[in-house]
């Protein structure tokens, strides 16, 4: 039953204060081996399928781990103690990374949810009509001030906003109206999703949306 040495899980415990994590929010203990005898040190942050666990076996440390630096999960083995200390460091940094980015495919199905229409097959994909894009120019100035409003001075945003606003207001001229709704949503739901904007705010600017095209779609949901 090759366990670690006390001053190596010292070691490890030191590791994690240095990267600011708390101890307390690590479960921790020994290992299994592939017999599943206990083996080495094993430690899972609380509540997740993150893990760190390390076997010495025939001089070897052979350690897995999740998340990994490229991978889901990975493996390593080494000869020397101060390369498995180095590689849980190295761990606790990729979790660090995994534990703050957001899963922007995540975030833009939660935001696609609170969009309450979309267009019906039926509809003709005949181009807009002269008044018919003055209503959705109108509406699309009203949403690109909304949005202003919530970028305050952020320069990427704003220029996010003016760029894509502009490109909807061009494409509107050409584009059949059928495919032009299912652009203008998609647009707007990335830009959403860029700016982290509130339910609330997503929700009204949809709603202008839906307001202007009301009368030039048939939607359904709305």
């Amino acid at each position: 039953m090759p366990l670690l040495l006390n001053s190596q899980k010292a070691e490890l415990f030191e590791i994690v204060k240095a990267q600011g994590f708390s101890p307390a929010s690590f479960e921790h203990g020994p290992g299994k081996d592939e017999r599943g005898r206990p083996s080495g040190f094993f430690v899972r942050l609380k509540k997740t399928d993150y893990f760190f666990v390390v076997h010495p076996i025939g001089g070897d440390f052979q350690i897995r781990y999740a998340p990994g630096e490229q991978y889901e999960e990975e493996r390593f083995d080494s000869r020397q103690w101060s390369e498995a200390s180095e590689c849980f460091h190295g761990w606790l940094e990729s979790l660090r990374t995994e534990l703050n980015t957001p899963d922007p495919w995540d975030d833009v199905a939660k935001f696609s949810a609170i969009v309450p229409f979309s267009p019906a097959q039926d509809n003709p994909n005949t181009a807009f009509s002269y008044q018919e894009t003055q209503a959705i120019w109108k509406a699309l100035g009203a949403i690109q001030q909304t949005l202003l409003n919530e970028a305050h001075d952020s320069e990427e945003h704003q220029a996010l906003i003016e760029t894509q606003i502009g490109f909807l207001v061009e494409s509107s001229k050409t584009m059949g109206r059928k495919d032009w709704l299912v652009i203008a949503i998609g647009t707007l739901v990335t830009i959403a999703v860029a700016m982290s904007l509130s339910p609330e705010t997503g929700k009204a600017i949809f709603h202008i949306l839906e307001q202007a095209v009301a009368g030039a779609v048939h939607l359904i949901g709305s």
